[in-house]
């Protein structure tokens, strides 16, 4: 199981500040989608060029225009783009001829999504190469939403990411159902102690048994 760290915040400086502090506590990078609105994609080199041995993935939420945004991120230096399962297939081919060309990967977000498993089937014999199980932090993200989670890993094979509003008191509920990773913003980023938090969440992580 891995851990995916989101730097959401709108500053490049801080949010390279708080990476190098937790660098040693996760395996996945994420150049969140309000610091690429807010730096560009000037905010994914400066990740990659700072943390080389990282798995960076850049939070485009790609939507449309599936070769150009893509090319954007990756040859920024992304390892991983996002792209939302409600693209049309046209812009998820194009995204995933991109990536196939690079050796890159895709995540499908099925934020939004209005029948999350039905999507995720979907997606099965597509393109990409994670699907994220993701619900909007402005409401209760993922801990209200376990009951689904569990409905979509009986249905697919894909290695599921989580993402939504993960805290102290939601995570231990959620390693229960052992997706591939586990993606956390603010409960490390604007934590009071970044480092400390970053390492419990890892350790945490680290010792499911799979």
């Amino acid at each position: 199981m891995n851990l995916q760290i989101a730097f959401d915040c709108l500053e490049l400086s801080k949010a390279l500040e708080v990476a190098d502090i937790v660098k040693d506590y996760c395996d996945f990078m994420e150049v969140g989608t309000p610091l690429i609105k807010s730096e560009g994609m000037k905010a994914v080199t400066a990740f990659k060029r700072k943390f080389p041995d990282k798995i960076i993935v850049a939070d485009t939420k790609i939507a449309d225009a599936g070769k150009t945004e893509s090319n954007l991120a990756f040859d920024a230096g992304a390892d991983v783009v996002t792209v939302m399962s409600c693209a049309g297939e046209q812009t998820k081919l194009k995204v995933f001829e991109t990536a196939k060309e690079k050796n890159k990967k895709i995540m499908i977000d099925l934020l939004g999504a209005s029948d999350t498993i039905m999507a995720g089937t979907c997606e099965e014999n597509e393109t990409a190469d994670y699907l994220c199980f993701h619900k909007s932090t402005d409401t209760y993200g993922v801990a209200t939403s376990i009951d689904e989670y569990a409905r979509l890993k009986k249905a697919v094979k894909k290695p599921i990411v989580v993402a939504g509003r993960i805290t102290l008191e939601s995570i231990e509920l959620i390693l229960k159902l052992k997706p591939h990773t586990v993606i956390i913003g603010g409960a490390v980023t604007r934590s009071d102690n970044p480092k400390e938090s970053a390492r419990y969440f890892y350790e945490l992580i680290k010792s499911v048994v799979q």
